[in-house]
């Protein structure tokens, strides 16, 4: 929806601007937009995060803080996926979504973590933009702030038999 992207631009530009005020750099390269995988465990709330953005609230599984999921590998995000039924298919297919997410400095993640801790480097106090699995090489990620990703694609796929 256009107001989702709206409100996705104006958070990208309020965390550039906490960049800047960091003397951060704001070429961007601290603060990527990534397409990252996010599996549902039902088809309403697929439509619900079509039309009202990822709510943060409706976190279950907070192995790495309370937020919004989201990872680098399709199969990793098909776990939480769910089945759906489409007219003229004969078999069950799956659904997920593709998402564009605000990247920034990531922190080990940790058990129902809310809000992310505080940049030991940051003179202002300034938190962490998001928690991850492995701050070296991260595979899952965690939005803590509203409007941090938008939806990009509903992807409709058959499982691997």
């Amino acid at each position: 929806s256009r107001g989702l992207l709206h409100a996705f631009v104006a958070t990208r530009l309020s965390m550039l601007a906490g960049l800047a005020g960091e003397g951060v750099d704001t070429d961007e390269s601290k603060l990527k937009v990534r397409l990252l995988w996010h599996g549902t465990r039902d088809a309403r709330t697929l439509i619900d995060i079509c039309n009202d953005g990822f709510d943060r609230a409706r976190a279950q599984t907070c192995v790495f803080g309370k937020g919004c999921y989201f990872a680098a590998s399709a199969a990793y995000s098909d776990k939480y996926g769910c089945a759906v039924n489409v007219p003229g298919e004969p078999k069950q297919l799956r659904v997920m979504l593709l998402a564009a997410v605000l990247v920034g400095e990531c922190v080990q993640g940790s058990n129902n973590m809310y809000p992310p801790p505080k940049k030991p480097h940051s003179s202002m106090g300034a938190r962490f933009e998001n928690a991850c699995d492995n701050p070296q090489s991260p595979n899952i990620f965690v939005t803590f702030r509203d409007h941090q990703a938008v939806p990009v694609y509903v992807v409709i796929y058959a499982p691997k038999s």
